[in-house]
């Protein structure tokens, strides 16, 4: 039976800091050339590859895997580089899913979503008219879940082989002396300048008083010395100790109300993957709450010949009609938007 896999990344364990400093793969003429590289949208690989929203961070990980480390190895760095190189969505603040297929046919499921802070209340994005206020649920401190992403790196350690501060040590090159910006991160981080204003209480590395151009260099010293604190730590010198502390304290200017003991408490779930069959093939995808490979799997059933691939694909029009009056009711409610 053939496999297609739908998954999401993430992955660690510890080493002397000197041993790594001394073998950094990130720099000027080394391995990883942050300063200058080029986007491989199309290739072909004979035993292994790695793909990711940034190329500094899928060089990361392949960089990973010919030091010795397996496919969960090049996850957990190819995660953390993220973090330095795609800010926009790979990061140590936000959460995730993993799921793996083991060569003995064993899946894994790990769940690292955000979570929601103690003190929030179903009616918390609500103003007295019981409408809601799409503001404080879609940006700022309010709008924040308690970070996942570490905790489900820590969750997936043991199907690593290398340390993880050999994984971790990377990131922390990327972000300590920083990496050149495509035009497109120039851009974004352009267009978004008033939103981090808005939402720093204090001065972030992604404001500068001029307009950030194509091939400037990002440097993040303050994400450096969280990750170094990750690396001395372990998931420890996120959740609690400095980290944590500041986390709270910037929840605490801007009205967030995440605490210590959320951070303290957070823990990765692990979930059983969903698995269907469609023609010849197995389907593996995330349990609940990801949404995805169980939509496919009820579109499946309910109504569809569906013809995936070439062929067209044709819904039974009563469903299909039905489907599009509950996506415009819930829209109306304010329940879902456009993206």
């Amino acid at each position: 039976m053939k496999i297609k896999l739908f998954f999401f990344f993430v992955l660690i364990q510890t080493i002397p800091f000197q041993l790594i400093a001394q073998t950094s793969i990130v720099g000027a003429g080394k391995k990883v050339e942050p300063y200058s590289y080029e986007i491989t949208k199309n290739a072909i690989y004979n035993r292994a590859a790695v793909s990711s929203a940034h190329p500094l961070a899928s060089k990361i990980g392949a960089a990973i895997m010919e030091q010795g480390g397996n496919a969960y190895d090049a996850a957990i760095a190819t995660q953390l580089a993220l973090a330095v190189v795609y800010p926009g969505a790979g990061n140590i603040g936000g959460g995730g899913f993993l799921i793996g297929h083991q060569t003995n046919g064993t899946l894994i499921g790990i769940d690292f979503r955000e979570a929601a802070p103690s003190a929030a209340s179903k009616d918390m994005y609500l103003d007295k008219n019981g409408n809601a206020q799409l503001s404080l649920s879609q940006s700022g401190h309010l709008a924040s879940g308690i970070p996942g992403t570490i905790a489900g790196l820590f969750a997936t350690m043991p199907y690593a082989k290398l340390p993880f501060s050999q994984l971790i040590q990377p990131a922390i090159d990327l972000a300590e002396k920083g990496f050149v910006i495509s035009e497109k991160q120039a851009s974004g981080f352009n267009s978004a300048r008033e939103a981090f204003i808005k939402n720093s209480s204090q001065p972030t590395a992604f404001v500068k008083e001029t307009k950030w151009k194509v091939g400037d260099t990002l440097v993040q010293k303050a994400l450096a010395a969280t990750l170094k604190r990750i690396q001395t730590n372990g998931a420890k010198g996120f959740y609690e100790g400095e980290t944590a502390q500041l986390i709270v304290a910037e929840m605490q200017r801007g009205k967030g109300i995440i605490s210590l003991e959320d951070l303290k408490k957070y823990s990765a779930k692990i979930r059983e993957p969903i698995s269907f069959n469609y023609r010849s093939y197995q389907i593996l995808s995330f349990a609940p709450p990801s949404s995805g490979g169980i939509i496919i799997n009820q579109l499946k059933k309910l109504g569809c010949s569906c013809d995936w691939g070439r062929e067209r694909f044709t819904m039974d029009e009563a469903y299909a009609r039905r489907v599009q009056e509950v996506f415009v009711d819930l829209h109306q409610k304010g329940l879902i938007y456009r993206c």
